[in-house]
């Protein structure tokens, strides 16, 4: 997709969502059982933001691009 970039962490960040905007930031967890959390953190505050756009960068840099994925057929 046009304006879609994907990269791959290999870390176990245990953390399947984040979305950081300029204003707000959502931030969806695994449980202990490493299973989807439907308690999700959503947040508007400046200091919220921060912290949750130095994180997003955090597993950025510590990733690879992927350039191309193959289909499984």
């Amino acid at each position: 997709m046009e304006n879609t970039t994907i990269f791959l962490c290999k870390e176990n960040p245990k953390i399947p969502m984040i979305t950081v905007t300029d204003w707000f930031c959502y931030i969806c967890l695994f449980n202990g059982e490493e299973r989807y959390d439907h308690r999700d953190i959503i947040s508007f505050d400046d200091s919220s933001l921060k912290w949750c756009h130095d994180l997003f960068d955090y597993y950025r840099n510590n990733s690879k691009k992927l350039y191309q994925i193959k289909e499984l057929e």
